[in-house]
């Protein structure tokens, strides 16, 4: 593979990092306001597939945080975190599958980022390889 596909490889990995970084942070975000405030969570008589809006917050937070930690992983060149990170943006893509009714912008954004992330993810090359 010639340097300039492995610095297009590389940036992809980097985009997927940032993006997973900036996801995880909004989906702790809305999981902290799930917690303190769930009426604040709530949308009206349509609503989302939950069951309770607290135990939906809690499970927000901690994904949000897992995504995140990942994301830093993913920057980092850490081989685990491609692995962790399909299997994160794949769970996150399923959770906000069931959001969108009460929130169909914002579910459908973050579904788009989680494919793309998958997709950045998978493709992975590592940049640091030896040239052939």
């Amino acid at each position: 593979m010639s340097r300039q596909a492995n610095m297009r490889m590389g940036g992809w990995v980097l985009f997927a990092g940032v993006i997973m970084v900036l996801v995880g942070a909004a989906n702790a975000f809305a999981g902290l306001i799930a917690l303190i405030d769930p009426e604040a969570a709530t949308a009206g008589a349509s609503g989302a597939l939950i069951a309770d809006v607290s135990t939906w917050g809690f499970v927000q937070l901690v994904l949000g945080v897992l995504i995140a930690l990942a994301g830093i992983g993913v920057m980092a060149v850490q081989t685990w975190a491609r692995a962790v990170g399909i299997g994160l943006a794949g769970l996150n893509l399923l959770a906000h599958l069931g959001n969108v009714d009460a929130h169909p912008l914002w579910s459908l954004v973050i579904i788009a980022l989680d494919v793309v992330v998958i997709y950045a993810l998978a493709v992975y090359y590592d940049p640091y390889a030896a040239e052939s």
